[in-house]
């Protein structure tokens, strides 16, 4: 849901933390789609996770719903981040510079005695990385600092941006009339139909959501007798 948010409300996207989650998720739900958020002490908590805690939390990872915490999907990596916000809520914190970072390395390595867990989560204010104890996959970061650098992650932007586009040949059906030049890329995002303009709108945002430069290249078919070279168009 985060993505669909940001692309409907674009024109006032502001802010100094920025999570997105990269991978392949197989159903259609919004409700088991990375990052997660919940809402404490008037701020958004994000988090994002990579591994599997296994599939029966309910009895390895109680949660205590009176805390007001409760997972609206079916992933371990909400539940886990619900069970994080209670511990959380428990100790009567607003930070994480409330709880304390020993102890929240000790929640976190809890968790990873369930399975396998590199993740990131956010209190709104700094972000904490945690890597798998054994090592499962690779952690990396890389700090930026104004002004912008050349510095790019071409394999990865490669690579999701090919997924957007099968993605939206994909999932996406052409649909004459479906939509008019008032239509958001937000609509089509949640109609799943649409024509050209309005995939290459919809590719845009993405794109642009990805930190990948992206706008249109207007182009114009000419009439048969017209063209130059028959069967050639021109931009």
């Amino acid at each position: 849901m985060a993505v669909a948010t940001a692309v409907q409300r674009w024109d006032r996207f502001r802010s100094s933390i920025v999570i997105r989650h990269s991978g392949t998720h197989r159903g259609r739900s919004f409700t088991d789609t990375h990052p997660f958020v919940r809402s404490h002490a008037g701020r958004d908590w994000i988090f994002a996770h990579n591994g599997d805690l296994g599939r029966n939390l309910d009895v390895t990872l109680p949660l205590d719903e009176t805390l007001g915490f409760k997972p609206v999907g079916h992933t371990d990596s909400e539940h886990a981040l619900c069970w994080l916000m209670g511990q959380v809520q428990s100790h009567g914190a607003r930070s994480f510079a409330d709880v304390g970072w020993e102890t929240i390395r000790g929640w976190l390595q809890k968790l990873n005695e369930l399975g396998t867990l590199n993740m990131v989560w956010s209190d709104g204010l700094h972000v904490l990385a945690y890597h798998d104890k054994n090592g499962f996959n690779e952690l990396h970061h890389l700090r930026r600092l104004p002004p912008p650098s050349s510095t790019k992650l071409e394999s990865d932007l490669l690579e999701t941006s090919i997924d957007v586009n099968q993605a939206l040949h994909r999932d996406f059906r052409y649909i004459p009339g479906a939509t008019t030049l008032e239509t958001s890329p937000f609509d089509v995002f949640q109609e799943r139909r649409g024509v050209c303009q309005d995939f290459a709108n919809l590719f845009i945002c993405l794109a642009r959501l990805l930190g990948v430069p992206a706008r249109i290249r207007p182009g114009q078919r000419l009439p048969r007798r017209s063209r130059p070279h028959p069967g050639r168009g021109r931009a």
